[in-house]
């Protein structure tokens, strides 16, 4: 999400340099690029800490129903977890026996879900989860439990 009251603070008459954590295709760092300049922001330059072949985790890229977190997989900025049934791990980041770690990762999120209390109406990614058939009224963490036993059923 970008934030226009921040953009409309920066100093037009200066240089920046943008830093990017996490790039992959290089989509993310183009569009915000390319915005800035439309807004009238000189952009000399970008750094990435990530080369093309390699892949930079943050913890919350395995958290569903977080801010900013995991893939991409729509125009309209829905992502989903690096786990299983959404994203295979192993190809997306290299971990061994991805379906035993996207299971646990979908029991720390019930835990997560549950200390939070969220509905699904409350998040971002309501409209996906509508899609699949999961109602505004639910809560994130029967979502989560959803995935977890499905994946222990395949197991």
């Amino acid at each position: 999400m970008i934030d226009n009251n921040f953009i409309k603070k920066l100093d037009k008459t200066k240089q920046y340099h943008l830093y990017d954590d996490d790039i992959h295709t290089g989509e993310t760092i183009e569009f915000i690029i390319d915005y800035l300049k439309n807004s009238g922001i000189d952009i000399s330059n970008y750094f990435s800490m990530n080369y093309a072949t390699t892949e930079i985790l943050d913890n919350r890229d395995f958290i569903v129903f977080w801010e900013n977190n995991g893939l991409v997989i729509d125009d309209d900025g829905t992502r989903v977890p690096y786990i299983y049934p959404f994203v295979d791990p192993y190809i997306r980041c290299s971990i061994i026996n991805p379906l035993e770690f996207s299971i646990d990762i979908w029991k720390q999120n019930i835990k997560i879900c549950e200390r939070h209390n969220k509905k699904l109406v409350d998040t971002e990614q309501r409209y996906f989860y509508n899609k699949l058939g999961f109602k505004d009224n639910q809560y994130c963490w029967e979502i989560c439990k959803f995935y977890y036993d499905f994946l222990i059923g395949i197991k």
